[in-house]
C-alpha cells in the first residue's frame, strides 16, 4: 500500500507534466473558469441587491383605512387598537385629520396650504396599517382589506392593488432569477 504522501506527490507530478505538455490548454481552462466565476459573483451580487430594494419597497407597503367623519380620538384609538389584531398586520398608526393635513405637503409635494385653499380641512382621519412581509402577496392584502373594511366607523380602504401586484411579481422574478443562476 502506498503512503497519502507518495500518491500526493504523483499526483502534483502528473499535474505538472500536463501544464507542460500543453500550456495553451490549460490557460483557456483557467480564463473560462476564473470569467465563469466572475459572472457568477456579479449576477448573485445584482440578485442579492434588487431583492433588498424589493423588499426595501414592500416595507413601505401600507393600507389606508378611511374613518368616517364622527369617529371621534378615542374610537380611533380603539379602532387602531382592533385593526392591530387582524392577522398579517405588523403595525398601526391612527392618523387624525390634524395629522394628515401636517403630511400633506411632504407627501404630495404641493407647497400650498390645502387649509387656505378650501377654508377648512378636507382629510379624514384614518388608520395606516403595515403589513408583515408574509402578508404582502395579493391574497393576503385582500383578506387584511376585507378585515378592516368590516371595522365599524371605517369608510373606505385603500390598498393599492396594482402596486401589490406589481411588488409580488418582482419578488417572484428576484427569487427565479435566484433560482436559474
Amino acid at each position: 500500500m502506498r503512503s497519502v504522501g507518495a500518491v500526493g506527490r504523483f499526483v502534483v507530478r502528473a499535474a505538472l507534466r500536463g501544464l507542460r505538455a500543453s500550456p495553451a490548454t490549460v490557460a483557456v481552462a483557467v480564463v473560462s473558469m476564473s470569467l465563469t466565476l466572475v459572472l457568477f459573483g456579479a449576477f448573485g451580487v445584482a440578485i442579492l441587491n434588487v431583492q433588498e430594494a424589493v423588499e426595501r419597497a414592500g416595507d413601505e407597503l401600507t393600507l389606508s383605512a378611511w374613518l368616517a367623519p364622527e369617529v371621534d380620538g378615542g374610537t380611533r384609538a380603539r379602532l387602531a387598537a382592533d385593526a392591530a389584531r387582524i392577522d398579517g398586520v405588523q403595525a398601526v398608526e391612527a392618523v387624525s385629520p390634524e395629522m394628515a393635513l401636517a403630511r400633506f405637503p411632504e407627501q404630495t409635494g404641493v407647497a400650498a396650504g390645502v387649509e387656505e385653499l378650501l377654508g377648512a380641512n378636507p382629510l379624514p382621519a384614518s388608520l395606516d396599517v403595515r403589513l408583515r412581509a408574509e402578508s404582502r402577496s395579493p391574497e393576503a392584502v385582500a383578506k387584511v382589506r376585507d378585515a378592516l373594511a368590516r371595522l365599524p366607523g371605517v369608510s373606505d380602504v385603500s390598498s393599492g392593488d396594482d402596486w401589490v401586484a406589481g411588488y409580488a411579481r418582482a419578488m417572484a422574478f428576484v427569487h427565479s432569477a435566484a433560482l436559474g443562476v
